[in-house]
């Protein structure tokens, strides 16, 4: 009793500690829009001059000062008053609408130009381009006149107008600016007049001492500046909060409320809004204790959508009955979410419901996916960035318990899939899977088993007793069916049936599925949903989900006995304490795992942990899984030789490089959907800048065996499109490769590939007379996570829109957007690497945060510093200078070949690309005979020399990375 005391009194501290931490963030964000609005009345009562003050020596630290204790007033004050601006501010922050609403008034107030490194060049840094169409990104405008809010007010030229367009949102604010107007200035500046020279001179002269009668006489005006602040903010990300996702967020309501509900917070005060998000949640646990399992975010969505088309949809028919419609819309019969059968409910029941034709329904629907898209984006959490490729065990074991066998050492695991005639199959017989490898096989095990969420306690328990049952079944089933323990290729294989006579199965990134109906629990599972029922969707559909976290916790765990003897733990529902439903209950009354497993498993005396690493471990890749995937759909699905729109369906045609854009668009590259790119595309693009993939030149006749690995694609073509292309799936020791090779009808129509496999490819490989590349997709090798492969980097600039181009470099004055070049070049170069961080999340804006947080990166003037390399390494543990401020040659060709030879030896470079006019630094992606490419932090020009002038390319740094 007393540990159950001590439990719940654990539980409420986290709790409070959990309160207290979103307390502390509304108050910081509260800070951050007092600082705001301190920032516009000032420039207000300057009329708009304040920007140009803040780069004066010591007037300019002082103003800021000042600005940032406003701000701590305004939050300070808030607290006092019950703290709903912190609560509005929050949200507006979290959003980035108040980042956008700071980078709006920089724009307005002037605040950019070219920065300057300081002499001595040894910590570059740099720089927005200047106002000049010379220096402006490509595709940009001057900078039109800056308006003067102290004169003119707010017009309609700001956006900000009314919708009904007759003014009266503009009015009204410009009434609260005249009616503060002379007040606020004859205090602040007395004497100063009309003039706005001598305003601006006075301001000068006057200095810190008139920034303090500013904070005497400007909170009170400053608070209801505040509000007018936040709603600009709101406008500018079109944010608020009826469109927020996050009420029904079980995995914000964990993070950010102690596991509470939450809902009035997000419903912004409306009651009738909140009742309907209380009603999404209330029935979607009815659903889940019924075994179904649904995403109350799916149906918020479509509420939203629905407002958004003005089709008189309201809260009125959100109603119980029309919320379990949709939930069962999710499920079409089965017990789990399928987003085709949504799509599908959606288009064809939900929406003409409500007066929509065909075409808008279908249009709706992808706005629903969209709006949820969208939302996981601003809540900064990719769904599908989870890793389920994890690391590799080392089990050196004594035995088996209850058996009389010698001792198990075992690394690197493999788990080949089995049929078995238990399970309404055939025993002996291999299924036509890739091998999994042994820690992810067990996490797929837990998501076969027990699902996507339980308990994560009951989780861990779960899978240390799947990996200990599958390494004592070969013992125990003396290899009978097939279920044994095999060594090929010197590799460790353990062979197990895919069903209830061993485990059941289900591939994360797949997905599942049965030729038994789903209330049939016996029945051989297969990876992916092409059999008569799917048993599961891929775990990326529930990005709630807690499997992984609670599978990296105990990877390599297992049960033994008192003689390091490996305990088979049966598990099954009813089977007296070997329950997940029992372990529940006692998870549920305080016991942790550890407890559990020793309760359950008396045999058990402790458990252990074998050697792991976090290498990956040899497997095959979602990239390749998807190929396979196709393969075999094109061998049984009648397809015919020729070329094809993306995606073809059965009975069309197929080629080569349809059959290539076709796994690319699968694999999430939508940019390879509708028409075909051919194999000239891929030959004459520069695949490195567009997408950051790894490109290895191929000559003519070239044997290229010894260059390829599985994931690959070897494309040749002598640029008349008279080429070939093809997937690598298997590179044997002996100089064999395997490949997915749509160049003709007869590569399919066959036994092998109709199975899967690959067929053997040796000419193209060995002989072929085309020249062209090999195309390696970063992160290929198994990870679920594409942040890398998106090109995201590709997009990173320094410069507004960018949302951390107003964080400030250190404790200088300079922020990203007109200094940091340099910091952003290195950004990324780290994320094109695919190097590991220790940041969640990673682009120039966290990078540069946690180096200010580190301290010292940076110094007065925002030029990065010595330290700052140090720092960087402890933010990227792979991260190191090569060399630093090379000098490169007079000439085109001298400057290509230099930085060439750093590239080929795996290097990452960054190039000083203005010297004389301000400097201006680059990230280097690759070259060609006669440029060199780059993704430029300040424009969207990606060959260097038809932006800068090639006498200014002067200066590399070169890194190590990964």
């Amino acid at each position: 009793m007393n540990e159950q005391n001590n439990q719940q009194a654990q539980s409420n501290q986290n709790n409070q500690e959990n309160q207290v931490s979103q307390k502390e963030q509304e108050k910081q964000s509260a800070e951050k829009a007092g600082t705001l609005a301190a920032d516009a009345l000032l420039m207000y009562a300057t009329g708009g001059k304040s920007k140009k003050l803040e780069k004066v020596p010591v007037v300019g630290s002082q103003i800021n000062k000042k600005k940032k204790k406003l701000g701590k007033k305004v939050a300070k004050l808030d607290q006092k008053t019950g703290g709903n601006l912190g609560k509005v501010s929050k949200k507006a922050d979290d959003a980035g609408a108040l980042d956008a609403a700071q980078s709006g008034l920089n724009a307005m107030g002037g605040k950019g130009g070219a920065g300057k490194m300081p002499s001595g060049g040894a910590s570059p840094s740099l720089s927005a381009p200047s106002s000049s169409s010379a220096n402006a990104p490509s595709g940009s405008q001057r900078t039109p006149q800056k308006p003067n809010f102290a004169k003119n007010g707010l017009s309609n030229g700001n956006n900000i107008a009314s919708s009904g367009g007759d003014g009266s949102k503009t009015k009204g604010l410009k009434d609260i600016f005249n009616r503060k107007h002379s007040t606020f200035r004859d205090k602040l500046m007395p004497g100063s007049g009309s003039n706005e020279s001598n305003n601006s001179m006075n301001f000068i002269l006057n200095g810190v001492a008139q920034l303090k009668k500013l904070i005497k006489f400007a909170l009170l005006p400053l608070i209801a500046m505040l509000s007018f602040i936040i709603i600009i903010a709101l406008l500018l990300t079109s944010f608020n909060s009826e469109n927020d996702l996050s009420a029904v967020d079980r995995d914000i309501e964990e993070k950010e409320t102690g596991g509470s509900s939450n809902t009035q917070y997000y419903a912004g005060g409306n009651k009738k809004l909140q009742d309907f998000y209380d009603r999404v949640l209330k029935i979607e646990e009815e659903y889940q204790s019924n075994g179904k399992s649904v995403n109350p975010m799916y149906i918020t969505a479509a509420y939203h959508v629905s407002k958004e088309y003005d089709s008189g949809f309201s809260l009125d028919d959100m109603k119980n009955e029309k919320i379990k419609d949709m939930y069962d819309g999710m499920l079409g019969g089965s017990t789990v979410y399928n987003e085709q059968t949504y799509r599908d409910y959606l288009t064809n029941t939900f929406f003409p419901g409500y007066g929509f034709d065909e075409s808008m329904s279908v249009k709706a629907t992808d706005r629903v996916f969209e709006y949820i898209e969208q939302y996981e984006k601003r809540k900064k959490k990719d769904k599908n960035c989870k890793s389920t490729t994890g690391g590799s065990c080392t089990y050196n074991i004594s035995g088996v318990h209850g058996y009389n066998t010698g001792a198990l050492n075992l690394s690197n695991l493999q788990v080949r899939l089995m049929s078995s005639s238990f399970c309404k199959g055939k025993d002996n017989v291999v299924l036509n899977e890739d091998l999994v490898p042994f820690e992810k096989y067990v996490l797929g095990v837990t998501y076969g088993e027990i699902g996507e969420a339980f308990n994560t306690e009951v989780e861990k328990v779960h899978m240390i007793a799947a990996r200990s049952f599958a390494l004592s079944r070969p013992i125990g089933m003396n290899g009978s069916s097939g279920v044994k323990y095999v060594t090929e290729n010197n590799r460790n294989i353990l062979q197990i049936r895919a069903c209830v006579a061993d485990q059941v199965f289900c591939n994360t990134e797949l997905g599942c599925s049965k030729d038994t109906p789903p209330g049939d629990q016996y029945g051989v599972v297969y990876s992916g949903t092409g059999h008569t029922y799917v048993y599961k969707t891929p775990l990326s559909n529930y990005p709630n989900s807690t499997l992984i976290d609670s599978w990296e916790k105990t990877m390599g765990m297992i049960g033994v006995d008192e003689n390091n003897r490996v305990v088979p733990m049966g598990y099954s529902v009813g089977n007296g304490n070997k329950d997940d439903w029992v372990w529940k209950r006692w998870a549920e009354a305080g016991m942790d795992y550890t407890q559990i497993i020793l309760s359950a498993y008396p045999e058990i005396k402790k458990i252990v942990k074998a050697d792991c690493n976090t290498e990956k471990e040899d497997t095959t890749s979602k990239f390749l899984q998807i190929a396979q995937k196709l393969w075999k759909r094109v061998a049984n699905g009648g397809y015919s030789y020729g070329m094809s729109s993306i995606p073809p369906t059965d009975g069309a045609t197929i080629d080569c490089s349809s059959f290539v854009d076709w796994v690319l668009s699968e694999y999430g590259y939508d940019s390879f959907k509708g028409g075909q790119h051919v194999t000239q595309y891929f030959v004459n693009t520069d695949l490195s800048a567009a997408y950051g993939w790894t490109e290895i030149s191929v000559a003519a006749g070239e044997d290229v065996t010894k260059k390829l690995k599985p994931g690959d694609i070897l494309v040749r073509d002598p640029g008349n499109n008279n080429g070939h292309m093809n997937i690598i799936a298997q590179v044997t020791d002996d100089g064999r490769v395997f490949v997915y090779d749509c160049g003709g009808e007869d590569n399919w129509n066959n036994a092998t590939a109709r199975a899967g496999n690959p067929i053997e490819s040796y000419n193209f490989i060995k002989t072929d007379r085309r020249p062209g590349k090999i195309i390696r997709i970063s992160n290929i090798s198994g990870d679920q996570c594409k942040s890398n492969d998106s090109g995201e980097w590709s997009t990173w600039r320094q410069i507004p829109p960018a949302p951390w181009s107003g964080i400030n470099l250190g404790n200088s004055n300079r922020t990203i957007g007109n200094y940091g070049c340099f910091i952003t070049s290195i950004a990324i170069q780290i994320a094109r690497s695919g190097a590991q961080t220790t940041l969640s999340e990673f682009n120039p804006g966290t990078f540069v945060q946690e180096l200010n947080r580190m301290g010292n990166s940076f110094d007065g003037s925002g030029s990065f510093t010595g330290t700052g390399s140090v720092n960087i390494t402890k933010i990227v543990p792979s991260f190191s200078v090569v060399n630093h401020a090379v000098s490169l040659p007079s000439d085109r060709a001298g400057k290509i070949r230099t930085i060439q030879n750093y590239i080929d030896q795996g290097y990452y470079v960054i190039l000083r690309v203005k010297t004389y006019s301000g400097q201006h630094w680059v990230a280097v992606t690759g070259t060609t005979s006669d440029h060199i490419q780059m993704v430029d932090p300040g424009s969207d020009a990606v060959n260097v020399w038809d932006k800068y002038p090639v006498s200014e390319s002067s200066t590399i740094n070169v890194y190590k990375i990964g």
